[in-house]
């Protein structure tokens, strides 16, 4: 918008309003790291989650393309794995975090629609990781969901969460903002037995 005019043109003729591109497009994560501070979050947390294996999934929205993005570096990112950090998480380092998860190929019938999540989920899971955590919500079902109906071949369990459901873990908010009851693999069998929430009935 600043620096295309063109573009600039057929998107204010579009809203029916003047706009220049002067407002500044700040992801959550990147609020955490250059605004706050994960040095200052990490004390802001009530409830540390250390020892827990927390596997960081970047897919391709926080990456790609990097030269509209530029949250991280597309081929070294860290900027999840310094927020796990800050949490207390041990990050789980596994050779498929920026790899696509299939994308909208789910939509499509048969394995081969499931294989690139489903290798994301096992790549994790054979480095240790007890969960993945990741900011996409495409990428969220597609790992979620690739591992349904799966128990006999490909039992995981591994919870797929927001990096915004830890983050309100640790800073000890309410079991009702976590929204776990619309998780496939349910997290809160695994936050009961880690000793960090009291879930109750809640699976």
């Amino acid at each position: 918008m600043r620096a295309d005019l063109d573009r600039r043109e057929k998107v204010c003729a579009f809203i029916e309003e003047e706009y220049s591109g002067e407002v500044e497009i700040l992801h959550l994560l990147e609020v955490l790291r250059d605004r706050i501070g994960f040095e200052a979050l990490a004390r802001k947390v009530v409830v540390p989650l250390s020892g827990l294996s927390v596997a960081a999934y970047y897919g391709c929205l926080l990456l790609r393309p990097p030269e509209e993005v530029g949250i991280d570096d597309p081929e070294a990112p860290t900027i999840l794995e310094e927020f796990l950090s800050a949490l207390g998480c041990d990050p789980v380092d596994y050779p498929y975090k920026t790899e696509c998860c299939g994308s909208y190929v789910l939509l499509q019938p048969g394995e081969a629609a499931l294989s690139p999540s489903r290798l994301v989920v096992e790549s994790a899971k054979s480095r240790g990781a007890q969960v993945i955590v990741t900011s996409c919500p495409l990428c969220q079902f597609n790992l979620d969901y690739a591992q349904s109906g799966n128990a006999e071949r490909m039992d995981y369990g591994l919870p797929v969460l927001y990096f915004t459901q830890l983050l309100a873990i640790a800073l000890g908010l309410g079991e009702e903002s976590l929204n776990f009851e619309e998780h496939i693999v349910p997290p809160g069998l695994l936050f009961q037995s880690v000793g960090v929430l009291g879930c109750g009935g809640l699976t």
